[in-house]
């Protein structure tokens, strides 16, 4: 099948008085001639991705030649960008090209050398390939350090939007469970208290509930891999989409085709000591899900 990818296109203001924004649904070959054109008038851009042929995934170029960076924010030190689904934040090794860090790379070379880890130039912390929202990128070792401190620290409040299998009952809660890696599945995390395992920390509250679903604020308070995921399938309410952890028999949302996980608000503090907040809306592809869910409701 044909890699295709989904772009938001507003046709020149010249052929079109309305300026209306059209979505539509190309092969990469096609995307990246409308992209690089619409860059020059800022009429285009990618919205969402979609690879057709999972095999494919990993090794076509044509994703990390066409995506346009989403960044709400920058200065001297940092950028603060938000991250589509569908893309590694970086590399897993030196062969690897379709990441998100090769495409900031191409636009900031200077973050070349920052950090502590010549496959993630610049990244403080991460988000898992299907979690799309916030992320702060450090564009100087100075920042990158102080940044990081602010995370040891547990400064920094991060705060996520996720949609979970199953009425949970408490309103708030929080989770405190140690995290380790799974001893069945290198690829995965579990909570279970080890030799090995880590301290982690996520408090939630409930935003909405659905039929057979309930929207949760998710607030970690420390950073392991996979986190939330874990704590919330731990208390026996998996995110919905979430294949790695959902429980079998369950049936996410028909129009879900990822995890319903966003990293939407972020708060820290600047090198000049300013105190900064950034927030993200809730892409389209979830956005989505919740109506369809909201009018099932009704």
């Amino acid at each position: 099948m044909r890699s295709l990818v989904r772009i938001q296109y507003r046709p020149p203001k010249n052929n079109d008085p309305t300026g209306a924004v059209v979505f539509l649904n190309l092969p990469c070959h096609f995307a990246k001639i409308l992209l690089f054109y619409g860059y020059q008038g800022d009429i285009a851009q990618l919205v969402e991705h979609r690879i057709c042929n999972a095999e494919a995934a990993g090794s076509n170029p044509a994703i990390s030649t066409i995506m346009k960076i989403n960044i709400i924010y920058r200065d001297e030190n940092i950028l603060v960008i938000d991250k589509p689904a569908g893309i590694n934040v970086h590399p897993a090794n030196s062969e690897q090209k379709n990441t998100l860090t090769n495409l900031l790379l191409k636009q900031f070379p200077e973050i070349k050398n920052i950090g502590e880890d010549p496959l993630r130039p610049g990244i403080v912390h991460r988000l898992d390939k299907d979690t799309s929202g916030l992320l702060i990128v450090a564009r100087n070792n100075p920042a990158f350090n102080f940044i990081k401190r602010q995370f040891q620290e547990r400064t920094i409040e991060k705060k996520y939007l996720a949609l979970v299998f199953g009425h949970v009952k408490d309103k708030k809660g929080t989770i405190t469970k140690s995290i380790s890696a799974s001893k069945k599945d290198h690829r995965k995390r579990s909570a279970l208290l080890d030799e090995k395992s880590k301290p982690a920390w996520t408090e939630y509250q409930v935003r909405e509930y659905f039929n057979g679903y309930t929207l949760l604020e998710a607030k970690p308070k420390t950073g392991r891999t996979h986190q939330i995921r874990v704590h919330l399938a731990s208390i026996g309410h998996p995110v919905a989409g979430d294949k790695q952890y959902q429980f079998k028999r369950q049936t996410p949302p028909s129009d879900l085709t990822r995890q319903f996980l966003h990293a939407f608000y972020l708060k820290f503090q600047l090198l000049n000591g300013k105190m900064v907040e950034f927030q993200s809306e809730l892409p389209d592809d979830l956005r989505k899900v919740l109506d369809k869910l909201k009018k099932e409701n009704e």
